[in-house]
């Protein structure tokens, strides 16, 4: 699958803007019986216990909640049609992205803030202020891009005022250009291998950083890295210079090559 240059993805904005503010339609209903499994129904039923019939979003639960059920915030998943066909290149593979509802209207904050109301059919959806930290894939690739010292890989993931900071280091790079100079030249060299593993920290997805080092014949414990996302992309990377974080997460304390 082609993963789009920043270039193109900013060429499509100004479509993206222009969608109605009030007044859309649904394009495509999306239903998930079972994980990686995708049902395109003509008509669908959206219950207030349930979610979308025959999803699997109550079965599937939720590790945002304490018990691990499925959390009432992320019932229904709405996502701006002109995003989604832009980002998959076309309406074949929309689906795949893995929310319910596409909409052609404008879902952003100043549109519809938390709070608001959305008539889908006979059905009212509230939309809830529970924030949107991006799928599992979307930190996937850049876990990937960061182990392939890929930089533009990165950057394309990046919003254009994107910070990263290193606490406890006072020093902290903002905006795409600054972030990416700054990665390029330290973090991701020709003098560096990574791995990294996923995990989570106050709510918000992370990624422990391990750097090879040569006299241990492993890789280290290095880092955390929280991110921090933004309507599909990086807002902030806080880069926590602290190993001794490791236990804490029940991370690995080194990873073999």
């Amino acid at each position: 699958m082609e993963h789009l240059s920043r270039q193109r993805l900013e060429a499509g904005l100004s479509q993206i803007r222009d969608s109605p503010r009030d007044g859309g339609r649904v394009v495509l209903v999306v239903r998930r019986p079972a994980v990686g499994v995708r049902e395109l129904p003509g008509a669908a039923l959206l219950d207030p216990v349930a979610g979308l019939a025959g999803d699997n979003w109550l079965a599937r639960g939720s590790k945002s909640m304490p018990d691990g059920s499925a959390d009432p915030q992320r019932q229904v998943t709405v996502m701006n049609a002109r995003v989604a066909e832009l980002v998959a290149g076309g309406t074949d593979r929309m689906a795949l992205a893995g929310d319910q509802l596409y909409i052609d209207l404008d879902l952003s904050v100043g549109n519809l803030p938390a709070g608001s109301l959305l008539a889908v059919g006979r059905a009212v959806l509230q939309v809830s202020d529970a924030p949107h930290l991006g799928c599992a894939k979307f930190v996937e690739r850049f876990v990937a891009a960061w182990e392939r010292n890929d930089v533009d890989a990165l950057v394309s993931m990046l919003a254009q005022d994107a910070r990263i900071a290193m606490p406890p280091r006072p020093t902290w790079y903002s905006g795409r250009e600054q972030v990416a100079a700054f990665v390029r030249r330290y973090l991701l060299t020709e003098r560096t291998r990574w791995r990294l593993v996923l995990t989570s920290a106050n709510g918000q997805p992370a990624a422990a950083a391990y750097l090879w080092v040569e006299q241990a014949g492993a890789f280290m414990p290095e880092g955390l890295h929280v991110l921090t996302l933004r309507g599909g992309e990086i807002e902030e990377i806080m880069a926590f210079r602290s190993p001794a974080l490791f236990p804490s997460f029940d991370l690995p304390a080194s990873i073999a090559a």
